[in-house]
């Protein structure tokens, strides 16, 4: 069985995903933070999957991202509530 999680946002709404899709949200999140996405080509890092760096603010770029795909669903809602103004919950049916 598949765990659902209902993700909210105040500009797009309620939506509904899986724990797989959940934990690979953090994983881009993570590279999206770490590389500067965003940033002059200069300025961006060469992201690999054990990079890390606890002096972020977001939580999700403090663990490398096999961690992150293999969380349970407590620890992933955790990271994913502290990096932002979207917040996740597990539905129970």
């Amino acid at each position: 069985m598949k765990t659902t999680i209902e993700i909210w946002n105040q500009n797009t709404g309620i939506s509904l995903v899986t724990l797989d899709d959940l934990r690979e949200m953090n994983c881009l999140r993570r590279k999206r933070i770490l590389s500067g996405e965003g940033l002059a080509k200069e300025a961006q890092k060469k992201v690999t999957v054990i990079t890390t760096d606890k002096t972020k603010y977001q939580m999700c770029c403090h663990y490398t991202s096999f961690q992150l795909r293999q969380m349970n669903a407590e620890k992933a809602i955790a990271i994913y509530n502290h990096d932002g103004s979207q917040k996740a919950k597990i539905l129970t049916f």
